[in-house]
């Protein structure tokens, strides 16, 4: 028997599958092998509808939606008018939405009520909404249209076990664990794609290289890493940041006013040519304050490169602390350079590493998850079954 569902990403942020691992197209492509056609609904940046295959399979597809949105004020809610039609006409089985906090992931589960269409949620966050109209708004919504939307809801597929406690916590009953996973083709693809990034950037060989890719945010603590490559010393220690984001100005100004040679901005990268970054790196360095899961981790443990990071959500279900990475429980300069000197100077990296890519290949990719995807909410909730 096959099945088709939709997946709804209500974020508001265009996708540009180049630069993005996107989580939605990954299950979905995991899902096609299982014979379930998967529809993903992301933002549009038109104002008509684009619809593309992505994949095909026995007559199984992999489709992508571009849906135009406007975003209410203040809160930063997307919402979709034209989702609703086609989530009506093209007659799934089930619906996929991802928070319990978005406006227009209530309305969607209002719809599919009165066509008998089971809906679930993928929930990756874990903490209340931050900020004070945000939060404003956050009480409210958890008064009046949470324990609507809750009766919605057949399942809260949860990314991790705090997001699952969240969950809990806020009055779910039926929840699971289902964790992201990574979709291994575009780097597969690119494996031999080779960019001399050490020739790049000015690094001699014998330098120990930290990386970190991701958007250039407050909550990344990127000034931080600056700190401590500094403290590292630039004799044997170089830090690559790979990405774009607000406070980029503030990190470059620093680099330059500091004269940190041991420091290279490399921009946004295309997925093509991380294999090559990953490649050079011997630590993956994710200082954030609050991560809902991180895919930049499993891209980085993939290619054998070990994580330190703070014990947010993500990274403390996928890491074992001085096993396949390391884990910190604050910011503390000392604690970090002591940790990675341990690992690097005793020849502890290899091993890490190996285990590091081995959790990933066995266990976190798509291919994994989407069998237990499969297994415990297809079967159980498409209203085929």
């Amino acid at each position: 028997m096959t099945y088709k569902i939709a997946i709804v990403r209500p974020d508001g942020t265009p996708v540009d599958l180049k630069f993005y691992n996107s989580q939605e197209v990954g299950l979905a492509k995991g899902l096609m092998k299982l014979g379930v056609s998967v529809d993903v609904y992301v933002a549009g940046a038109e104002e008509c509808v684009e619809e593309s295959e992505i994949s095909f399979l026995n007559g199984v597809t992999v489709r992508l939606f571009r849906v135009p949105f406007f975003k209410v004020p203040e809160i930063d809610h997307a919402i979709y008018p034209k989702l609703f039609k086609l989530l009506k006409n093209n007659q799934y089985d089930l619906i996929q939405v991802n928070e319990e906090s978005e406006i227009n992931n209530y309305l969607v589960s209002r719809m599919a009520k009165k066509i008998n269409v089971p809906v679930i949620i993928y929930q990756g966050m874990y903490k209340q909404i931050d900020g004070r109209i945000r939060a404003f708004f956050q009480y409210f919504f958890d008064k009046l249209i949470l324990p609507s939307f809750k009766k919605n809801v057949v399942l809260a597929a949860c990314k991790t076990t705090r997001a699952e406690k969240h969950l809990q916590a806020k009055g779910f009953k039926n929840t699971t664990v289902i964790p992201v996973g990574l979709d291994e083709g575009p780097f597969l693809e690119n494996e031999s794609l080779e960019r001399n990034w050490k020739n790049e950037c000015g690094i001699p060989d014998g330098k120990h290289i930290l990386l970190y890719v991701g958007i250039l945010e407050n909550r990344r603590n990127i000034h931080f890493l600056l700190d401590l490559v500094k403290e590292l010393g630039s004799d044997k220690y170089h830090l690559l940041i790979a990405g774009k984001g607000p406070i980029q100005e503030s990190i470059e100004n620093r680099i330059k006013a500091e004269n940190l040679q041991n420091v290279s901005m490399l921009g946004r990268i295309e997925q093509k040519y991380l294999p090559s970054l990953y490649g050079i790196s011997d630590l993956f360095m994710l200082a954030s304050n609050y991560e809902i899961y991180g895919m930049v981790v499993l891209e980085a443990m993939f290619h054998g490169v070990p994580l330190c990071s703070t014990r947010t959500a993500g990274p403390e279900d996928l890491i074992i602390n001085n096993e396949d990475g390391l884990l910190f429980d604050d910011l503390s300069i000392k604690s970090w350079v002591t940790s990675i000197k341990d690992v690097i100077d005793n020849g502890k990296l290899l091993e890490m590493s190996k285990r590091s890519k081995e959790k990933v290949k066995n266990s976190l990719t798509w291919d994994g998850v989407a069998k237990k995807y499969y297994q415990e909410i297809i079967l159980n909730y498409c209203t085929k079954s």
